[in-house]
């Protein structure tokens, strides 16, 4: 994974099942257009020896996500949920996990050299995407 470290990735696409994710996790038709419609880079950073951030880079946000790996901790989503969330490393992948009282979110990132392979599983909905390695 430490290859992976301080890189960027921007999102080239979702697959066809974005848009019953977005409603999966309660937004509703206009923001749903607009989360479809605005294009992001993550970044994967580590703090220091403990700590890591996943940074989502939209074009009028940039949205941190601090958290220590297998330790729960409470956090917000981009979209302004209030979550518990947890991550852990299994090889090559970041998986969180994002507990709120109505729904569990599964968000696995798959990391190679050169892409992020993502797959976000909510209830019986998953949603595949993709990110490439900014140069």
């Amino acid at each position: 994974m430490e290859k992976c470290l301080n890189k960027s990735y921007k999102l080239v696409r979702f697959d066809e099942f974005y848009d019953d994710y977005l409603e999966a996790i309660g937004l509703n038709i206009f923001n749903r257009k607009i989360a479809k419609s605005i294009p992001s880079t993550t970044q994967f950073i580590k703090l220091d020896d403990c700590a890591y951030a996943i940074n989502t880079i939209i074009p009028f946000k940039t949205h941190q996500q601090k958290f220590v790996l297998g330790q729960e901790n409470d956090a917000f989503t981009i979209d302004g949920r209030k979550i518990k969330n947890l991550f852990v490393i299994d090889g090559n992948k970041l998986i969180e996990q994002q507990i709120e009282p109505v729904r569990k979110v599964t968000i696995t990132r798959e990391f190679t050299d050169d892409e992020i392979l993502g797959e976000i599983v909510v209830g019986d909905v998953i949603c595949k995407y993709w990110c490439s390695a900014v140069q």
